[in-house]
């Protein structure tokens, strides 16, 4: 379960990022408890007794700053991620040494729904990096892989290859279609019936060769089936981490 925290003393801005944030967990059905503060000090209070993963601060409030809110709970929890939102762009400079995961400005309702959605989408991405999966290491021996630092699947007959960052092979029993599902949310893609891709580790597709070329230099094959899927999935990743 994932903590969140919007802090502004704006009430009409507080329940506009509020509610565009509650809609943005639930369409990526990602379970998690968001709490809207109008003030630093209350905020903070409610900190200490369960600490947030997210916060979202209004750096210029009456009492403390957003910078202090972030600093002290940092203090409590040094991994908490910090969007700063504000209406003056001079404040982003002085915002950087609370190390924030982003920064929104204030604008017009519709510019505030953009940002906030598109921050939201960004880190549900970066917080998925962190999910692992169970795999068979060693007979009869399981361990937790960071989806992250898979590189590729790739199926042989009723068994799965796991080619991960480090260039180990995990080789287990397996179904490619059923991994596939548990792999949708992990920004891999199905390039042929036998390869499972992680998009993040693509440097470009051949489309002459049909081929994936990865940033290692490895090359995997591309089915003419998966083609135009594949490009087009591909496509809407890479415009999502602008």
């Amino acid at each position: 379960m994932i903590n969140i925290a919007i802090c502004d003393d704006d009430k009409t801005m507080l329940n506009t990022i509020t509610r565009i944030a509650q809609k943005e967990f639930a369409d990526d059905d990602i379970k998690c408890v968001i709490k809207p503060f109008s003030s630093g000090v209350a905020l903070l209070n409610s900190h200490k007794k369960e600490a947030f993963n997210i916060l979202f601060l209004d750096i210029c409030m009456p009492s403390i700053d957003g910078f202090s809110v972030a600093k002290q709970a940092k203090e409590l929890n040094k991994d908490v991620f910090i969007i700063f939102i504000t209406s003056n762009d001079e404040l982003v400079y002085e915002s950087f040494m609370y190390q924030p995961f982003y920064f929104i400005k204030k604008d017009s309702i519709n510019g505030l729904n953009h940002d906030v959605s598109s921050v939201i989408k960004k880190l549900i991405a970066h917080v998925r990096q962190y999910d692992s999966i169970l795999l068979e290491i060693s007979p009869g021996r399981k361990a937790a892989v960071l989806y992250k630092n898979i590189l590729y699947v790739k199926s042989d007959k009723h068994y799965l290859d796991f080619y991960l960052i480090d260039k180990k092979l995990i080789h287990q029993r397996g179904n490619i279609a059923d991994i596939e599902i548990s792999l949708a949310d992990y920004d891999f893609i199905k390039v042929h019936k036998r390869n499972l891709i992680n998009m993040n580790y693509i440097k470009y597709i051949d489309n002459r060769m049909l081929e994936i070329v990865l940033k290692d230099g490895t090359k995997l094959e591309m089915s003419r089936n998966y083609k135009k899927e594949t490009e087009e999935k591909y496509i809407k990743f890479t415009r999502s981490l602008l």
